[in-house]
């Protein structure tokens, strides 16, 4: 894939390249400039995964809400760890997670996953449970994303429909 060079006298656009890293990830610390994003984008986005990942900003104790619009009911959720990426330092490994799933700001579900997500999913039965948003939060891991200590998924897909009133 080559992605092209934009250049005009006040812009220059052209791929991410690593050392873009610090720079990035200082930027998406600012509300104003996430304020839109949901933080995780499709597992089949190329490019580094601070750009294409919702990647922490430290090793732990960090989490990523989804929210919909209205109620769905969630049959399941699969997990897509972020693929192994040795050239740009990243090697991380999510051991453990806990998803939960609430409703209208309030808990309604809580699945705690125990094995180790993988690249091609990892699928979390959820039963249907009637929900407008669901938090994942990494618990142990190891490894690193682009050399440094932190934590990240490439995608979370849902499988639901849209919940009757």
């Amino acid at each position: 894939l080559t992605i092209p060079l934009l250049t005009t006298p006040r812009l220059l656009l052209r791929a991410y390249r690593s050392a873009d890293f610090d720079a990035y990830a200082a930027n998406m610390a600012e509300p104003e400039a996430t304020k839109f994003l949901s933080g995780a984008v499709d597992r089949r986005t190329k490019g580094l995964p601070g750009a294409v990942a919702w990647v922490s900003e430290g090793a732990s104790g960090e989490s990523l809400k989804l929210q919909w619009s209205s109620a769905i009911e969630v049959d399941s959720l699969i997990l897509y760890a972020l693929p192994a990426h040795p050239p740009s330092g990243t090697d991380l490994r999510v051991r453990e997670c806990r998803l939960d799933l609430f409703l209208n700001g309030r808990a309604v579900g809580q699945q705690i996953v125990h094995s180790e997500l993988s690249p091609r999913g990892t699928r979390v039965s959820c039963g249907g449970v009637r929900a407008d948003a669901v938090e994942f939060r990494p618990l142990r891991s190891t490894g690193k994303v682009l050399g440094r200590e932190r934590v990240a998924i490439a995608e979370i897909a849902t499988v639901a429909r849209m919940a009757e009133d």
